[in-house]
């Protein structure tokens, strides 16, 4: 940081090289934290782009997506500038840059219990070419900047101004009135979602903890032995025909995906990070308004590949009675129970993953002072703190 401060005051062009090595040791720093592997010669450009972490910045910091963005847009625009041949840095550029950088790291600080200061751009804009002749400030370009802050200012004095007064009014007694109900009632949305936006995502079996961990080692044992069927009936049936049919072939792509189905069911949690639970399940899942990653169909390749590994095994079957051959009898029968098993094993892992029926929301109030907990019922679309939910519903979460 001091380095691009100097870089600063001297209006180098080296402030791009001092900026993207800031934002880079800050973004290894937040992902060390976190357990999140980087090697020393990953650039910033290649680590921002990872899926994990923009979800990590994203959904656990609560950092906003246009801030994110800006950070790969910025990362990409420092070779432009530097190719460009600029010898100085402009204010606006100054203050852009660093102004992004400024609202990740407050989000990290958030995260960390530590209340941020605000970011204030005059000042960058007054130590601007102080290295230079001349007065500072008063390098070309810098007046209508400077012109630009103090309007800015202004506005924001006047926004306080007019809050103070809401809350003066806020605190006298008042009758019904429908516009303040409705300003209230926006201003309380807003809220909420900046809440839901900054918070940690998680989805939450419905149940005990005891509950969990019984529906999840009665599900994995299923699975494998949906899985040995499989194996054990691709030989018997294959012998039996004196060939690998097409249809066994089918079986054992589904068998395959029935070992996706058991690694997923062996890594759930009951409070499942909604990334996390994305990148191990069968279901699509999409972020809706608020950035919540919500699950809304099943991928096709498990629809479609059940459907016809089901009717794989009949058309096995009947081959093997039409047909004859070795063993008849034992091939036929294990085509039925690895059919029976499949199906057992579909209703059971899609019994046990619906068990994730509520999602709850985690994070810093507004004022930074407290951890608030919130339980979303998707299916009732109804929102409760946690305190209120256990209270309601005790031994759920």
């Amino acid at each position: 940081y001091l380095t691009l401060e100097r870089d600063v005051k001297a209006r180098s062009n080296s402030f791009y090289d001092a900026y993207l090595d800031l934002q880079e040791h800050f973004v290894k720093l937040v992902l060390e934290e976190q357990g999140i592997a980087v090697k020393p010669q990953d650039t910033c450009g290649a680590i921002l782009r990872r899926a994990e972490v923009k979800a990590t910045f994203t959904q656990v910091l609560g950092l906003d997506e246009y801030t994110y963005n800006k950070m790969q847009d910025y990362t990409l625009k420092i070779n432009a500038h530097k190719h460009k041949g600029e010898k100085t840095v402009q204010a606006e550029t100054v203050a852009n840059y660093l102004g992004v950088f400024y609202q990740a790291a407050s989000v990290y600080a958030e995260s960390r219990g530590i209340t941020p200061d605000g970011f204030d751009p005059g000042y960058y804009v007054s130590i601007l070419g102080i290295f230079e002749k001349g007065e500072p400030g008063q390098q070309a370009g810098n007046g209508d900047v400077k012109k630009q802050l103090a309007e800015i200012q202004d506005t924001l004095t006047n926004i306080t101004e007019s809050l103070k007064k809401s809350q003066n009014a806020a605190a006298k007694p008042r009758g019904s009135n429908p516009l303040q109900e409705e300003i209230d009632r926006r201003k309380f949305a807003f809220s909420l979602k900046s809440f839901i936006k900054r918070s940690v995502h998680e989805y939450v079996w419905v149940g005990a903890e005891s509950d969990f961990e019984k529906a999840k080692s009665t599900t994995i044992p299923w699975i494998l032995v949906s899985i040995a069927m499989m194996l054990l009936s691709t030989i018997v049936t294959s012998v039996s025909l004196g060939m690998y049919s097409t249809f066994t072939l089918i079986e054992n792509i589904w068998l395959i995906l029935a070992l996706c189905l058991w690694k997923y069911t062996s890594v759930a949690e009951k409070r499942y990070l909604t990334y996390k639970y994305a990148e191990n399940s069968a279901l699509i899942f999409e972020p809706d308004a608020d950035g919540v990653l919500r699950w809304t169909v099943y991928k096709k390749k498990y629809k479609w590949f059940f459907v016809l590994s089901c009717l794989s095994c009949i058309c096995n079957f009947i081959s093997i009675l039409a047909g004859g051959g070795a063993v008849p009898a034992l091939a036929a029968i294990l085509e039925l129970l690895t059919l029976s098993a499949n199906i057992f094993v579909a209703y059971k892992v899609a019994d046990f993953f619906a068990g994730y029926g509520l999602l709850r929301f985690t994070g810093m109030n507004e004022a930074g002072t407290a951890q608030v907990s919130l339980i979303f019922e998707p299916i009732l679309n109804e929102l409760h703190t946690e305190e209120e939910y256990v209270k309601k519903f005790p031994g759920i979460l």
